[in-house]
């Protein structure tokens, strides 16, 4: 929901697999939300990439890491948001 300014208050993604994803813009206001824009790396497990990089792809996204496999066994792809936070989808669970 966007508030005063295009300031993001609360975003709420439901993963499809489970969990969910909360984010916010950074607001200089509130010592919280003091991250500077474009600061955060997230990564999210799926079982799906192929599907989850298709819809990324539909959507125009810019891509900072092509769809690949890893040494280490894992299926991924990285890109950037709006606000230029780095977000990485793969199946390496840890």
């Amino acid at each position: 929901m966007d508030g005063e300014g295009g300031i993001v208050q609360h975003s709420e993604m439901l993963w499809p697999e489970g969990g969910r994803v909360m984010i916010s813009s950074a607001r200089p206001d509130d010592p919280h939300f003091t991250m500077p824009v474009g600061g955060a790396m997230l990564y999210v497990v799926t079982d799906e990439p192929d599907a989850v990089h298709a819809r990324a792809e539909a959507e125009g996204v810019t891509f900072t890491r092509p769809m690949e496999d890893s040494d280490y066994g894992s299926r991924g792809f990285s890109i950037l948001d709006p606000e230029g936070n780095s977000w990485s989808f793969g199946t390496y669970a840890g």
